[in-house]
C-alpha cells in the first residue's frame, strides 16, 4: 500500500514535467508527411502554407511563429536563412523549429528548441 502512495505522485510529476514536450513531438508527427507544391511559392501561398501549420500545431495548445516555419528554397527565405538552417538541421525541404518545454520541479520550465525536418511530399 505504501509503494502505491509513492508511485502515483511520482507519476503524476513525471506526468506534468514531459507533458507538453510530448504533446510537440505527437503534433509534429501527426501532420506527417507534409504535402509541398511543385511549383514554387509565391508570397501568398507561402503566408497560406505557414497559417495552416500553425492552425495544426495550436490544436496542440503549441504555438509556433510563422518565422520559424522555414522552406529550404533560397528564393523564398533568403540564401543566408536557406543555407543557415541546412547547416543547423541538415538536409530537407522544410524545417520548423518547434519549441520542447520541461516543467521541472522547483526549478521552473525549460525551454529549447528542436529542429524538426518532416517528411516531405510533392503535389
Amino acid at each position: 500500500m505504501r509503494g502505491i502512495l509513492l508511485v502515483l505522485p511520482t507519476l503524476a510529476v513525471v506526468g506534468w514535467t514531459f507533458a507538453p514536450a510530448f504533446r510537440a513531438i505527437a503534433a509534429a508527427y501527426t501532420i506527417t508527411p507534409v504535402a509541398l507544391p511543385a511549383n514554387k511559392f509565391d508570397e501568398l501561398s507561402w503566408l497560406e502554407f505557414r497559417r495552416g501549420m500553425q492552425k495544426h500545431f495550436s490544436s496542440y495548445d503549441l504555438y509556433v511563429p510563422m518565422d520559424d516555419i522555414v522552406v529550404a528554397d533560397p528564393d523564398v527565405v533568403g540564401p543566408d536563412l536557406a543555407d543557415l538552417t541546412r547547416k543547423a538541421c541538415g538536409d530537407g525541404r522544410l524545417f520548423v523549429w518547434l519549441p520542447l518545454k520541461l516543467r521541472l520541479p522547483l526549478y521552473g520550465a525549460v525551454v529549447w528548441d528542436w529542429c524538426w525536418v518532416p517528411r516531405v511530399t510533392i503535389s
